[in-house]
């Protein structure tokens, strides 16, 4: 089973054409202070766009979140909200109880990113600040571990604990 769901991970993890991640200032959903999203995102980072309405996001966020606090020095993490307002972002923020930083998103970087077609929607950002992958959909951390050893980004190993999956509000 455990093989099963590495090779959909495979499968979910789309390769595409490296493009720079778009130089955009998107309002900080915690303070409302304008963010750069290329320096959010320096690579290695992982872009978790979410919507209010999405329980698989809260989950993506955590699990996310937890791998950043994991391996700081390995990679980084940033969510950005889309399709709602920041009531909404903030909302998922709280029921997901994560640290990582969080900016409201916004058409613009919508369609520089290709498009969303459903959230989760994680894309995977280079040391040079390149988009290669998105991840499409919710992505258990045992599961992204080795995607991102893959990659070229190695954590120490998590414990239970830090692996842990909470159920989505």
């Amino acid at each position: 089973m455990r093989r099963l769901l590495a090779v959909l991970l495979l499968l979910a993890a789309t390769p595409v054409p490296a493009a720079e991640l778009p130089a955009l200032a998107l309002p900080d959903l915690r303070d409302g202070e304008r963010r750069d999203l290329r320096s959010l995102a320096r690579g290695p980072a992982l872009v978790v766009l979410f919507e209010p309405r999405c329980p698989w996001c809260v989950r993506q966020l955590r699990a996310v979140d937890r791998l950043t606090a994991a391996c700081p020095e390995a990679i980084r993490a940033v969510g950005v909200g889309i399709h709602g307002d920041r009531p909404g972002y903030r909302r998922v923020l709280r029921a997901a109880e994560v640290e990582l930083p969080a900016v409201g998103g916004s058409e613009g970087l919508v369609a520089a990113v290709g498009g969303v077609p459903a959230t989760p929607w994680t894309l995977f950002v280079d040391a040079e600040g390149r988009v290669t992958h998105r991840l499409r959909g919710y992505v258990r951390l045992p599961d992204l571990l080795p995607w991102l050893a893959a990659q070229g980004i190695h954590c120490p190993p998590l414990t239970p604990g830090q692996q842990g999956d909470h159920p989505a509000p």
